[in-house]
């Protein structure tokens, strides 16, 4: 996968989709790290980019993107 990696790293730009897609693969072929790194700089070039902010365990609250965790300590 490694190999795989370094092959779409270099080839993948810095907009927020194709950051979000590198993230995704890793993600799906074990890299977690490199995953989630690649899933922020998404974030970084849009900070509203939703498939990046989901698979971050970001919730969309009130029209803002909050920590997942953080929107299960609220209440109503």
């Amino acid at each position: 996968a490694i190999d795989a990696y370094e092959e779409r790293l270099a080839t993948a730009s810095s907009d927020a989709e194709a950051q979000a897609a590198l993230g995704a693969w890793c993600l799906e072929n074990g890299m977690r790290t490199e995953g989630r790194k690649h899933l922020q700089n998404a974030i970084a070039a849009n900070p509203n980019h939703r498939a990046a902010r989901l698979a971050l365990g970001y919730v969309q609250v009130a029209g803002l993107w909050v920590e997942g965790r953080s929107s299960a300590r609220r209440t109503t």
